[in-house]
């Protein structure tokens, strides 16, 4: 009987993984890009500002966890997760968030 050896960047263990770092790094840079964003863009101050960060960090991070994980290949989630964050923090650091 012979087994068939995948390429170790084929193996589930690696793909999963590289996915929950992806989510869990690449999110929170991504929600905290997106946060400074809306923040810069909002007429709030104070304690509503600050709640309202929060949230929008929360909802960011949420929706882009379950978006990597809702793609199917995972280059394709490397190459989402590398635009979503090249995008986000281009507006940041070109001064759009100040």
């Amino acid at each position: 009987m012979t087994t068939q050896h995948l390429p170790f960047y084929s193996a589930p263990a690696f793909t999963v993984t590289v996915r929950v770092i992806l989510a869990v790094a690449g999110g929170y840079a991504a929600a905290t890009a997106i946060s400074l964003l809306l923040a810069a863009g909002s007429e709030v101050s104070g304690r509503q500002e600050i709640a309202f960060i929060r949230m929008v960090f929360f909802l960011a991070w949420t929706v882009y966890i379950i978006w990597i994980f809702a793609i199917n290949n995972h280059v394709k989630a490397f190459i989402t997760a590398l635009a979503i964050n090249a995008a986000a923090w281009g507006l940041v650091w070109s001064g759009v968030a100040s």
